[in-house]
C-alpha cells in the first residue's frame, strides 16, 4: 500500500510547500479509472479543483466534486477515480501534534462522553473556506513562496475555521479524540485500520513510535504481541463474512487484510482447523 504523504512530499512533479511536518500541496492526476488502497501517517484535508474521486473506508463512500472537500483521519483507506476529466485538488496534512497544539491554542473543550470518530468527515465549503482556498492557491502563482511562519498561520487559520463554523459532530469527534489519553488513542488507531493489509512498519510510523516502542506500547495496551493481535482480528472478521456474507473467498481474504488468498487459507486453517469453504459450508 502507498503511503500518500510520503508519496506527495517526495514527488518532484507536485508543486508544494512545506514547513516541519506540515505540508500543503496541489495534487494532481492523469484519467485512470482505478481503486487504490493508501494510507497515510498524517491527518489530512483534501479540496477538489476539478475531476470527481471517491473516497471510501468502512462501508462508507463520499464522491466529491469540484468545490466539495473532505478531512481524513490517518491510516488506511480507498481512493477511486471516476473516468472524467484530470483531477486536481489542494491538500493539507496534519500530524496529531500539531492538531493538539492548535486546539489547545483555540481553548477546545474536551466533550466529557466521547464518541468514535469516523475516518471521513466531509467538508461544509462556505464561503469564509472558499476565500481561504483561494488564497492558498494563490500561493503557488508566486515566484517567492510565503515565509514559514505564514504558512504556520494559515494551517492554523484552516483549523481555526474548521473549529468556528463547522457544525459536525463527527469533525469535533474527531477533534477530541486528538486530546484524548494517549493509550484511548493508540487503541482507536489500531483497531481503525486491521482490515487493511498494514504491517508493523506502517502502524509504527503512524503511533509516531520506533518498532521496538510501538511493540512495547502494544503489548502494554492489548495484553498481546501486535503480530498475534492483528491476525486474530483479522480471522474473526473473516469468520463473520464467511457466515453472513455472500463474497467470495479472495473478496474476503482482501477485505479482511490478508496480503493474497493463499496466506489468508492458511493462517485460517491454522486458528481454526478447517478451511474457509469448508467453515462456510459448515455455518
Amino acid at each position: 500500500m502507498t503511503n500518500f504523504f510520503e508519496y506527495i512530499k517526495t514527488n518532484s512533479s507536485f508543486v508544494k510547500l512545506a514547513f516541519d511536518d506540515l505540508l500543503f500541496a496541489e495534487y494532481k492526476c492523469p484519467i485512470k479509472e482505478n481503486r487504490l488502497p493508501i494510507w497515510s501517517d498524517a491527518n489530512y484535508l483534501a479540496y477538489v479543483l476539478s475531476g470527481r474521486k471517491i473516497w471510501s473506508a468502512d462501508g462508507v463512500s463520499y464522491e466529491l466534486k469540484e468545490g466539495d472537500a473532505i478531512f481524513v483521519a490517518k491510516g488506511a483507506h480507498y481512493i477511486e477515480q471516476i473516468l472524467e476529466k484530470e483531477f486536481c485538488l489542494l491538500i493539507f496534512f496534519f500530524p496529531d501534534e500539531y492538531l493538539e497544539g492548535v486546539l489547545e491554542y483555540a481553548n477546545f473543550q474536551k466533550n466529557k462522553a466521547p464518541t468514535k470518530p469516523p475516518k471521513l468527515i466531509p467538508i461544509d465549503v462556505n464561503e469564509p473556506l472558499k476565500i481561504y482556498f483561494q488564497s492558498m492557491a494563490s500561493f503557488f502563482l508566486q515566484k517567492k513562496g510565503p515565509l514559514k511562519q505564514l504558512l504556520d498561520l494559515k494551517f492554523k487559520e484552516l483549523l481555526v475555521q474548521l473549529l468556528n463554523y463547522q457544525n459536525s459532530p463527527p469533525l469535533i469527534s474527531f477533534f477530541d479524540s486528538i486530546v484524548s489519553p494517549p493509550e484511548r488513542r493508540f487503541r482507536q488507531m489500531i483497531e481503525n485500520n486491521l482490515q487493511f493489509n498494514l504491517g508493523i512498519e506502517a502502524y509504527a510510523k503512524m503511533a509516531g513510535m520506533s518498532i521496538s516502542t510501538f511493540k512495547r506500547f502494544f503489548k502494554n495496551v492489548f495484553g498481546s504481541s501486535p503480530g498475534q493481535y492483528i491476525i486474530n482480528n483479522r480471522l474473526t472478521f473473516a469468520s463473520i463474512l464467511l457466515k453472513k456474507s455472500n463474497k467470495t473467498i479472495q473478496e474476503i481474504a482482501y477485505e479482511s487484510g490478508f496480503e493474497s488468498p493463499a496466506h489468508f487459507t492458511r493462517m485460517f486453517n491454522k486458528k481454526y482447523k478447517i478451511s474457509p469453504s469448508k467453515y462456510r459450508d459448515r455455518n
